[in-house]
Parts: C-alpha cells; sequence; structure tokens
C-alpha cells in the first residue's frame, strides 16, 4: 500500500511539473511573438526613410536600434549646454554581414526645425560617444549626448557606409517620446496559452496537490486579476480543482493578451494617424516654404535684372563721358600741335633775322677795320 501511495505522489508531482512547465513555454511563445511583432525589421537604403524609436532597422546587414531618448541634467552652471538641453541618445548595433563592419557616431547628427546641433561634451561621462568595429555576430551599443533647444520635436538623422553603400535614415522624436525608459513605444509583453500539452483531468479526489503547490497558482491568479480574488487554502487539493484553477489562469493569460493586442493595435492606429497628420503638416510647411523660395527666387531675379540694367546704362554713359574726352583731348592735341608748329617757325624766323643782323654788324665791322 505505502508503494502505491508513493507511486501516486510521484505522478502528482510530475503532473505539477508538467503543468508548470506547460505555462512557462506557453509564456515564453507570446513572450516572443510580442518580440516579433514589436521588433520586426524595417529596411535602411539611400533614400531618408523615417523610422520610430525602439524599431529595429536593417541598415544594410547591420541592425540598429534608437534604444532610448532622455535628457540629461547632470550639469553645472559652467558646463551646462549653449542651448538650454543636453539630449542623450542610446543606440544598439549588430553585424549580420561576413565582413567586419566600423560604426561610431559620425554617422548620425540631430536636427531641430532643420537646424543641425552638435554633440554636447560637458558630461563627465567618459563612455559618451562609440566607435565599434564589429565582426560577423558582434553586438555594440553606446549613446551620444547633443546640445539642443528646448522643441516639441527632434529628427535624428543616419548617412552611414556600413560596406560600400550608402544608407540613411531619420528618426522623429517627439518630446513626449522623451521620458529616460528604454523603449516607450514597446507594448507590455503578455503570456499567451498554446495548449501543446493539455493534460487528460483526473476527477479523482484520491490524489491530492499541497495548499502550497495550489497557492502558488492563486497567487498568480489574483496577480492577473483586478476585481475577483480568491482566498489561499490551508489544505490539499484534487487534480479537477488544481486544473479548473490552472485553466482559468490560462484563461486570464488570453484576456491579458488580447487587451494588449488591441491596445498595440490602437497604437499603431494612433501613432499612423498622429504621423499622418505630421506628415500633412509637414507637406504644407514644404509647400509654404516652396512659394516662399519662388517667392525670394523672383524677386532676387527682378532685383539682379534691374541692377545689371542700371550697370549697363552706367557703362554706356561712361563710354560716351571718355569717349567726348578723348575728343576733347584729341583736339588739344591738335591744337597744341598747331601752337607748337607755329612757334618754331617764328623761331626759325627769328634766328634768320637774327643771323641777317649778324652778318651785316659783321659786315661793318670789316669795313672800319679795312679802313
Amino acid at each position: 500500500m505505502k508503494k502505491i501511495m508513493l507511486l501516486i505522489m510521484v505522478a502528482g508531482l510530475f503532473l505539477v511539473g508538467c503543468n508548470s512547465s506547460n505555462i512557462e513555454r506557453k509564456a515564453e511563445s507570446n513572450d516572443n511573438k510580442k518580440h516579433k511583432s514589436t521588433h520586426s525589421k524595417r529596411k535602411a537604403n539611400e533614400q531618408m526613410k523615417t523610422f520610430k524609436v525602439g524599431e529595429v532597422v536593417d541598415a544594410d546587414g547591420v541592425d540598429i536600434i534608437v534604444t532610448k531618448v532622455e535628457f540629461n541634467n547632470d550639469y553645472d552652471e559652467y558646463s551646462a549646454p549653449e542651448n538650454g538641453q543636453a539630449l542623450k541618445v542610446s543606440f544598439k548595433f549588430k553585424n549580420h554581414n561576413d565582413d567586419q563592419v566600423l560604426v561610431d557616431n559620425s554617422a548620425f547628427t540631430m536636427k531641430s526645425k532643420q537646424e543641425n546641433f552638435q554633440e554636447w561634451f560637458g558630461t563627465d561621462d567618459n563612455h559618451a560617444g562609440f566607435s565599434h568595429l564589429l565582426n560577423k555576430g558582434n553586438i555594440g551599443t553606446g549613446y551620444i549626448y547633443y546640445d539642443v533647444p528646448d522643441s516639441q520635436r527632434y529628427t535624428l538623422e543616419m548617412d552611414f557606409v556600413p560596406l560600400f553603400d550608402t544608407v540613411r535614415g531619420k528618426w522623429e522624436i517627439r518630446k513626449s517620446d522623451i521620458k529616460g525608459n528604454s523603449n516607450t513605444n514597446s507594448s507590455t509583453s503578455t503570456n499567451e496559452t498554446t495548449n501543446e500539452m493539455k493534460e487528460t483531468e483526473d476527477d479523482s479526489e484520491d490524489y491530492p496537490y499541497t495548499a502550497e503547490e495550489y497557492n502558488y497558482l492563486v497567487d498568480e491568479y489574483n496577480s492577473l486579476t483586478e476585481g475577483e480574488k480568491m482566498n489561499r487554502v490551508s489544505r490539499g487539493v484534487t487534480n479537477k480543482e488544481y486544473n479548473d484553477l490552472l485553466e482559468r489562469i490560462e484563461k486570464e493569460y488570453d484576456r491579458l493578451g488580447d487587451e494588449a493586442d488591441k491596445e498595440y493595435e490602437d497604437f499603431l492606429k494612433e501613432q499612423e494617424k498622429i504621423d499622418a497628420e505630421y506628415e500633412e503638416e509637414m507637406r504644407k510647411e514644404e509647400e509654404r516654404q516652396a512659394k516662399e523660395d519662388a517667392a525670394y527666387e523672383k524677386e532676387q531675379a527682378e532685383e539682379d535684372a534691374a541692377y545689371e540694367e542700371e550697370m549697363r546704362k552706367e557703362e554706356e554713359r561712361q563710354s560716351i563721358e571718355d569717349a567726348a574726352y578723348e575728343e576733347e583731348m584729341r583736339k588739344e592735341e591738335e591744337r597744341q600741335s598747331i601752337e607748337d608748329a607755329a612757334y618754331e617757325e617764328e623761331m626759325r624766323k627769328e634766328e634768320e633775322r637774327q643771323a641777317k643782323e649778324d652778318a651785316e654788324f659783321e659786315e661793318k665791322m670789316k669795313a672800319l677795320d679795312e679802313e
């Protein structure tokens, strides 16, 4: 009889182990499912695609995740950021290429309202910035501090050359996303049952589970429900009681999983709505900016044309003045040349007269000498 009872107890413990293992496997399966749905990869290429914080981006064989964005307030008045805020952006990288890949912070820049902002070096954090040479399968992490103004939206841009091709992308970071969490957009993981191993219920009341084993399930059930709470027991329970509670727990996990899925779907819909509104706003802003640029270019072209016309007329006037001045100078030279010729002729005649007088004087003197 003792041997039979011992075998019954061993069988009961085996069923407990199977059921607990089943719940754990179901929770792991649901967790993996949630992980895949939340972190499905999107490919980056030479176009400037928009990504989200927490999203896995395939950049030519290198997984890139912006894991966290937060404000840093650890500075004094002497090292404070010039623009008012120190924004810390954290990254995670994994190389899937056969070749080694260099990943460093120079591939990323921060913008706000189309203006670039530099990295902030006022922190005492010696680990800021990164430069990773990643072999295949290797993972690297790091973060960058940026000196930015207070704004409702920031844009992190990537210009990255993992191997031979340039890949680009940008992360639109709203102020509401900056909470210091590793991923504010990730949904809460829930356990989803798969019923891979459904144990056959045993209605017999001859094989009790201990109160401690049953109360473990009671505590788990109470942690999953907000209203109804079960009382703990002080006696052993039957297989049916134990399995009934296990089934109720599985239903609660199903309910929580459905709620989490709906919440995540609602979040995606709301995010799509926000993205659509933002894109529409950006489109209108681009149209407005394009009109302003066109009007400015037209005004600038008209001013340039008016200036060129004025310069042409000025050159024409200057050319006429220069021609008149040259004509005047030519006439003055001609008049001076005539005057010089008359003067030379007068001097020649004067010289001839003087020579004649000198000859007559010499002739008279010669005659006097002969007398």
